[in-house]
């Protein structure tokens, strides 16, 4: 059985945070329990998590200290236990390397792929499309995580672009950040006016309904047609590819934001990036059992993402952690991983 943290809880533990939606002790006690009583039970993590300890480097003065203790805690709880990137399918690298744009960020990406189609060719590696499930020490993985940083830029940049445009004072700075002009571009505000959506209309909406309201349904149909989606993967299927897993997940996530459900506290370009930390963890997270995060707003558009998917990872707050016995007899769950 896997158990996804997400890195907040993490963060939680470090602080020793005790407020309205964690009290670290008692989380604290639940893991060492887990970890001492049930040796079925593990606790992955994923590149996702390095990204955000890899934030600090550029925000911290006691850079290295700090990320050593992180590091530490995340290896201690995960075993090395470690969820990567698939495989990509040959004829997917190739697509990519032609569409990825020729840009200065992403020289380092295109090259690791093109080393990719060689050890393919050499048969050194093998196609493997599913998320791997492996054992790595997570230094390993944040050396790779940092090497890639440019990357990362990249893509959060690419977020500002697409998801940054809450409102017109949130487009005007944002896109100024970013060197891009805001003139003539649809806000989220004015579209959510168009279809009759936004926070205050779909706010009570349970995360297993949302996607049943009709005004919803109606823009989904749009969306998924702008971006040339006439039909989405779900359930096994959808966890047996992570290129395609990555994209789908991505993509009702972005919806979602787009539309006003649950929308998070500020459209900022300090909160764009700490979404798109969420997406990746929403994405390899598809893959455990249970996925445990103290981000309600994150929760309940993970949860609605999931049940939409037929993706059957439990999304759980940390009291429902705390409360859980993790029995194996709980009829909600689905184990995928055996």
């Amino acid at each position: 059985m896997d158990i996804y943290l997400d890195f907040n809880i993490y963060l939680s533990i470090l602080k020793r945070e005790i407020n309205s939606s964690i009290n670290y002790e008692y989380v604290l006690s639940k893991l060492h329990q887990l970890r001492r009583c049930r040796q079925d039970i593990q606790f992955p993590y994923s590149p996702a998590h390095m990204e955000e300890v890899a934030v600090n480097l550029k925000k911290d003065d006691d850079t290295k200290k700090l990320i050593v203790k992180r590091l530490k805690t995340i290896e201690y709880y995960s075993r090395t236990y470690e969820y990567l990137p698939g495989l990509p399918l040959r004829n997917d690298i190739i697509q990519l390397i032609n569409q990825l744009p020729s840009t200065e960020e992403l020289i380092r990406t295109k090259r690791e792929l093109e080393r990719l189609l060689n050890y393919y060719d050499s048969g050194k590696w093998q196609e493997h499309p599913a998320i791997r499930k492996v054992f790595e020490n997570p230094l390993a993985c944040f050396d790779r995580v940092v090497g890639d940083l440019d990357a990362t830029d990249f893509a959060h940049n690419n977020d500002v672009y697409y998801l940054g445009r809450r409102n017109k004072e949130s487009l005007q700075n944002n896109f100024k950040s970013i060197q891009k002009d805001y003139h003539n571009i649809e806000t989220f505000e004015e579209y959510q006016k168009k279809h009759k959506l936004g926070p205050k209309k779909l706010s009570s909406i349970e995360p297993s309904k949302i996607f049943e309201n009709e005004a919803v349904k109606e823009a989904l149909n749009l969306y998924l047609e702008e971006n040339h989606e006439h039909s989405l993967t779900t359930g096994n299927m959808l966890l047996s590819n992570h290129n395609l897993l990555e994209g789908t997940v991505t993509l009702v996530l972005n919806f979602l934001e787009k539309i006003g459900y649950n929308q998070e506290e500020n459209n900022k370009v300090v909160k764009l990036r700490s979404r798109m930390h969420d997406v990746t963890h929403a994405i390899y997270g598809a893959q455990a059992d249970y996925f445990v995060t103290n981000d309600v707003r994150f929760r309940k558009k993970l949860k609605a993402t999931y049940d939409f998917l037929d993706i059957h990872c439990k999304v759980l707050s940390p009291e429902e952690l705390i409360r859980n016995p993790f029995s194996g007899k709980d009829p909600v769950v689905i184990i995928l991983n055996k």
